[in-house]
């Protein structure tokens, strides 16, 4: 009798609903936060991502000794930070995944042309836009395989923290200001050594991804277009 009485007046509802709500907030808490989406993105970019810059590194002797090792740690701090802030601009709860497969992506696609020994510049930017079949090759699927495929399929797999705008833009301009101190002590403490290796040398600086890709666009649009040949005139 007191079973039926509690279904029939309603209490049996309220509790399921009770249920439902507390069970969403739980899993909206112990979701992933963005911020921590885009910290092990740019670990994994400024690591595995730039592997043709270590690779190269490592055959010009520059990681042949502690110092060279501080270089190397400086560099994937400066990437680290660079790519941490780029990420934070995006770390929303809609719009982060989306922006770290395309940072991924774009990687990967530099990883494989840095292997072959081609610069990301504004010239192959012009060049991609141009003849984009042309860079295709079986290495690439490798390269898209290992850079892009691994942290994408860990990143499908992520639930998201839904936290209010405010919460999470507290979290995402904290997280920017750490990237910032992180930089200047990295530069601070490496700085000539920096600019000894990668200061005089363009092609150098034209590896380290994803930021080569993003200035080399930047130089890209900055250029003006090519004249058009004007026809010829014949003249009697």
């Amino acid at each position: 009798m007191g079973l039926k009485l509690f279904r029939t007046t309603g209490h049996s509802s309220l509790l399921d609903t009770q249920s439902a709500v507390a069970w969403q907030r739980r899993t909206k808490a112990t979701g992933g936060n963005p911020v921590a989406m885009v910290v092990m993105v740019s670990v994994w970019l400024a690591t595995v991502g730039n592997w043709p810059l270590w690779l190269a590194l490592a055959r010009a002797g520059q990681l042949s000794s502690a110092s060279g090792y501080a270089l190397a740690a400086a560099l994937m701090v400066v990437i680290f930070a660079s790519v941490g802030i780029l990420g934070a601009l995006f770390a929303w709860r809609r719009s982060v995944k989306p922006a770290l497969y395309v940072l991924l992506l774009v990687t990967a696609l530099c990883s494989h042309l840095m292997a072959q020994g081609v610069a990301m510049d504004a010239t192959l930017i012009s060049s991609l836009r141009a003849k984009p079949g042309a860079f295709f090759s079986l290495s690439l699927l490798l390269s898209l395989l290992v850079v892009y495929a691994v942290p994408t399929l860990w990143l499908m797999r992520q639930p998201l923290q839904q936290l209010d705008g405010l919460q999470q833009g507290a979290r995402n301009l904290a997280f920017v200001l750490l990237c910032l101190m992180a930089a200047a002590i990295a530069l601070g403490l490496s700085s000539q050594r920096i600019d000894a290796v990668m200061g005089g040398s363009a092609k150098a600086r034209a590896m380290i991804s994803p930021l080569n890709v993003i200035s080399a666009v930047l130089q890209s649009a900055a250029q003006p277009p090519a004249p058009a040949a004007s026809p010829a005139i014949n003249t009697p």
